[in-house]
């Protein structure tokens, strides 16, 4: 039996207290779009408003994928070169969302 680590994923829930239903819907909006063209670049979306971070991850599963025939729930998914981890005041940033939770 081998175990390839280097395909690990690692994913964190953290209540933050802020209301982005603002970027929810443009990310649903995003995913739709996407749907319906199968574009796969954050340039064709950007007209949305939502960060390319954001975007390129919601297009990875939607615009690429053809198996998927609608869209259910979308997140707001953040790749872990956008966080960044602060040792020093003891935070995780995503700046693309302003968000900073102290750990």
């Amino acid at each position: 039996m081998r175990i390839n680590r280097l395909c690990t994923l690692l994913t964190y829930k953290v209540k933050h207290h802020k209301d982005y239903s603002a970027e929810l819907k443009k990310a649903r909006q995003i995913a739709e779009f996407a749907l319906k063209t199968r574009c796969n670049t954050s340039k064709d979306v950007k007209h949305f408003g939502l960060k390319s971070v954001i975007a390129n991850q919601i297009l990875r599963k939607y615009g690429r994928n053809k198996s998927v025939k609608r869209v259910r729930s979308v997140k707001l998914t953040i790749p872990g070169q956008a966080v960044n981890v602060n040792k020093q005041d003891g935070a995780i940033v995503a700046p693309c969302l302003k968000l900073a939770v102290p750990y």
